[in-house]
């Protein structure tokens, strides 16, 4: 299995059930296309001083998942392709984060 986490902040003036609802609309799309396993729910960091030592800023997280390489490597054609309606799907999600950050992994 290979993931993705993404790490975000939204801009100012958006909200996180409007990105909620544009990331679950890209993620069904993947799915549909055999391009993504799932994707989690996000989830809000919880500043904890103890558990929590990651400098960054950052208030949202969720992780896509992926089979296995040529799958992770089809959905990032399909992102960088440009073509409809995956392009709206993915700007529709884009367009609302102000700061992010990616960390993908293969599970041993």
């Amino acid at each position: 299995m290979f993931c993705m986490l993404s790490c975000f902040n939204l801009k100012e003036d958006e909200n996180i059930d409007e990105f909620r609802a544009c990331l679950d609309l890209f993620s069904l799309k993947l799915i549909e296309d055999e391009l993504l396993e799932s994707t989690t729910p996000i989830s809000k960091r919880f500043h904890h001083p103890i558990m929590d030592t990651d400098e960054s800023n950052f208030e949202y997280f969720f992780i896509m998942k992926f089979k296995n390489e040529d799958q992770l490597e089809r959905s990032v054609k399909f992102i960088f392709d440009e073509s409809e309606p995956g392009l709206t799907l993915h700007q529709n999600i884009w367009k609302k984060i102000e700061q992010y950050n990616f960390i993908c992994w293969q599970d041993i």
